[in-house]
């Protein structure tokens, strides 16, 4: 945990920011927000509503679509009102990052997600036909003209920062069995079959930046990743490395929350879109994220390499 007594805010932290976009000195408006992303969110939810037995007996079948499980059908007010809160969160988190308060970051897990992310993710999965229905994305891709790498580079020596006095040891395994399954499933990242409500121990230690355990199926805006659903990521300064963990049941920890290598993060679930399908639960969903403090840039480790180092550890 922080030291008894201290907050992040305690600490004193500024540094120079890179000089943003000329449009920086004013608000992110609705125009704004239309022209970045190319469309409105009239249609983030367009499927009938299905009466909760209905809807029950299509998951039983495994028939149901995805869209089903995202959300009841959202009226025009509804839909309006999501609008409203994507660009309230772009916001929000873009007067963080121009007021340089960086201490504040943690509190934000829309700007931590899109801190987090790997280059090629920001570069490749944010285009409008990949975030047209998914508003956590939306937001993520207003922010991304000012996740610049030297605000992530101030953001990383923020958190080594915060990170001085944890002790870096050896890792441990993230379950008691760490089963790959058949085939892979992800280019950058494993999942590890294991029973649900199984411990899931952080592998190694560090700082706990992003813990979000409201995931809610038909509320778009309940975590910052509909598909990660309940998730914890934990930065590891000696390694400028961020660690991902999703779909978890419960979240046992908080952001700015030190921990040791083999503390309980959380327990294995089935939260997120595609995790709450039938047959898609009782795995824990495993990411890695390098930085490189040179040139603030941040590559997501490949799955073949994730694999290895697991099945190194002793």
């Amino acid at each position: 945990m922080l030291e008894r007594g201290m907050s992040p805010e305690d600490i004193n932290f500024t540094a120079p920011v890179e000089e943003q976009p000329n449009n920086s000195d004013k608000k992110f408006s609705r125009r704004d927000f239309t022209k970045l992303l190319g469309f409105g969110l009239v249609g983030v939810v367009a499927e009938k509503a299905l009466s909760p037995l209905a809807r029950a007996a299509e998951m039983a079948s495994g028939e149901s679509s995805e869209a089903e499980i995202e959300a009841e059908m959202l009226t025009p007010v509804e839909q309006r009102e999501v609008e409203s809160k994507v660009q309230a969160e772009i916001n929000k988190a873009r007067e963080l990052i121009l007021n340089q308060d960086y201490s504040s970051f943690l509190g934000n897990k829309f700007l931590v997600a899109a801190l987090y992310y790997s280059d090629n993710f920001m570069n490749n999965e944010l285009t409008p036909d990949k975030i047209k229905n998914d508003p956590p994305r939306q937001i993520i891709a207003g922010l991304k003209p000012y996740i610049t790498p030297d605000v992530k580079k101030q953001y990383v020596a923020m958190l080594k920062l915060w990170s001085r006095n944890i002790e870096f040891k050896d890792p441990v395994k993230p379950l008691d069995r760490v089963d790959f399954g058949r085939g892979t499933n992800h280019s950058d990242a494993v999942d590890l079959f294991i029973a649900e409500g199984s411990e899931i121990k952080s592998v190694y230690s560090g700082i706990v930046v992003h813990a979000e355990g409201g995931f809610r199926s038909r509320d778009p805006l309940s975590v910052s990743s509909r598909k990660g659903g309940n998730t914890a990521i934990i930065f590891n300064a000696e390694k400028n490395e961020f660690y991902r963990y999703c779909h978890m049941e419960k979240v046992l920890v908080e952001p700015g929350e030190r921990i040791k290598v083999g503390a309980l993060v959380g327990k294995v679930g089935h939260t997120g879109l595609n995790a709450g399908k039938r047959g898609h639960g009782e795995h824990l969903h495993f990411e890695i994220n390098k930085f490189d403090p040179r040139d603030g840039s941040t590559i997501a480790l490949p799955a073949p390499e994730i694999k290895t180092r697991l099945r190194a550890i002793e």
